[in-house]
């Protein structure tokens, strides 16, 4: 009885006569016979359409039923599409089987697309995958039910294919690369649908990253609300952990602040490559040499001191390592930075976000301005002014553009914020920022004399004077300093969205209630 396992009981039909007629000469050729190198790819693909084949059974097959409209219209009223297994979730993006070329022509799906402002169909499917499910299966020439040429792009709607395999979850860098993709169509473009087959697994997935990524929600929160919409969503306890990871992915990449000892050390460089990473379309652009979230802080500071003259002598006197906040306070901010949930326009005290700006370069592991940076400044200084470059050639010289931009961006601001106030308290300002680039506010780390830590002083308030509002006023930045340019005309924008308090509005985060309770703005 054992002698007849792997014997005709698993060999195909067409191959067992053969194999009975000659066994023995195959035994006899055994030993001289030479191993031959397996094609994996077969292999692999032989695995592939027999999983394939299996979840086809369980679907249904023809009478797939992810792909039955007329059983699914009955159990639910608020379909996204007629015609398609679908719901909205959210304003922008519906949740949705796969549609297919009959179903396009049958239920006139672009129309619909077209009427609920539908301009990209994100595909998260492989090709060939549930080839016998549904009315069309899939087709030998695209591999899908559908072709995303001749059935979408003609009539201008975007087609996005980023497949992964079914009930799996996919690599992290992947799922980023698709959702900035998703996110910049929305912002440009309009409204998405996307699918996989169900559109239940990998499209519920996909779109609870969206919004974790764009929406800045935590990830147990989009869960609820994406399951809550779209029923089935998010199949496996797999995929429920990616969006969790994926969410702490993102504050790896943001992280701004080291808050516990667990937290990788940064540098300016190092921040600028990881929000290089994060950023995409014209943020990506703005930003590849300064970071964000000093410059949108930067932006309100400016629209809360402008024309109130004791809110700016306050951020200037609040820059000062001794003038911290408090640590309860301190830490919180420094939590909600790097978990990309801070609310600037929540904020109305110029002590703090002043703090945090300068804080930001005193909490990296080494200077902003190193200290070759800081003796070249020295001996610039003590040359005769005939024999000095031009100020900008200078910096330009000792310093690399992603330090310069950022330095000159922060020195731009507080010049701002210093028109109103006392030249003392200016003075002032300018020490403390220049001891949080260099980090001589630490007794430990003092590199340089009195005498030259002076020279450095003056070298700051030369370079505010110099560009003035350079990096917050578009109008004044010539042609050819293409980078300033394109940080001044981020700023255009900024100023304008950090110009009023939004005090009530939680808009899908998590804001510190210690910060904001005192002005009645948003809590946890």
């Amino acid at each position: 009885m054992l002698g007849g396992l792997g014997d005709a009981s698993t060999v195909p039909p067409e191959d067992r006569s053969a194999k009975d007629s000659s066994r023995h000469v195959r035994s006899t050729k055994a030993k001289s016979k030479k191993f031959k190198k397996v094609d994996e790819s077969k292999v692999d693909g032989f695995l592939d359409r027999a999983r394939q084949g299996i979840h086809c059974s369980f679907c249904g097959g023809v009478k797939c039923k992810h792909e039955s409209w007329e059983a699914m219209k009955e159990k639910r009223a608020d379909t996204a599409i007629e015609g398609l297994n679908s719901n909205w979730v959210g304003t922008d993006v519906i949740a949705s089987q796969r549609p297919s070329t009959s179903l396009f022509l049958k239920y006139l799906l672009i129309q619909q697309f077209k009427e609920k402002q539908i301009t990209g169909v994100f595909n998260l499917q492989e090709k060939g995958e549930h080839a016998s499910c549904g009315p069309d299966g899939v087709y030998t020439s695209t591999g899908y039910s559908y072709n995303g040429e001749e059935d979408l792009m003609r009539h201008n709607i975007s087609y996005y294919e980023f497949p992964w395999p079914d009930m799996t979850a996919p690599q992290q860098d992947i799922v980023l690369r698709s959702v900035q993709v998703m996110d910049f169509h929305v912002k440009n473009s309009g409204k998405v649908l996307v699918h996989c087959h169900a559109g239940l697994g990998r499209t519920g997935l996909m779109i609870a990253c969206y919004l974790v990524y764009s929406q800045h929600m935590p990830s147990a929160e989009v869960i609820r609300l994406v399951r809550q919409e779209r029923p089935g969503a998010i199949q496996t306890s797999r995929q429920a952990q990616f969006i969790h990871d994926f969410e702490r992915h993102l504050w790896r990449l943001t992280q701004a602040f080291r808050v516990e000892i667990s937290d990788a050390i940064i540098d300016v460089e190092l921040f600028l490559q990881r929000q290089r990473l994060v950023l995409h379309g014209e943020q990506a652009d703005y930003y590849r040499f300064v970071p964000m979230v000093i410059h949108v802080i930067l932006c309100r500071l400016i629209n809360l001191t402008r024309e109130n003259a004791s809110n700016a002598e306050l951020a200037l006197l609040s820059i000062a390592s001794s003038a911290s906040p408090g640590e309860a306070t301190l830490s919180a901010c420094r939590v909600s930075i790097n978990r990309r949930r801070f609310n600037v326009n929540a904020m109305t005290d110029v002590s703090i976000l002043s703090f945090l700006v300068c804080d930001w370069f005193r909490s990296m592991s080494t200077p902003a301005l190193s200290v070759e940076a800081c003796n070249a400044i020295v001996e610039i200084k003590r040359k005769a002014p005939g024999e000095r470059e031009s100020l900008s050639d200078e910096i330009s010289r000792i310093m690399s553009k992603s330090v310069r931009h950022t330095l000159g961006m922060v020195v731009s601001a507080f010049y701002v914020i210093s028109l109103p106030v006392k030249s003392s308290v200016k003075s002032y300002a300018f020490r403390c920022l220049a001891d949080s680039f260099t980090h001589a506010h630490n007794p430990v780390k003092l590199r340089h004399s009195p005498v030259e830590r002076e020279l450095i002083y003056e070298f700051f308030l030369e370079w505010g004077e110099s560009i003035k509002d350079l990096y917050f006023n578009v109008n004044s930045v010539d042609k050819q300093h293409s980078t300033i340019r394109k940080i001044a005309t981020a700023s255009s924008a900024v100023l304008q969205e950090t110009s009023h308090s939004d005090l009530g509005q939680r808009a899908l985060t998590f804001y510190p209630a210690d910060l904001v309770a005192e002005d009645g703005g948003a809590t946890s």
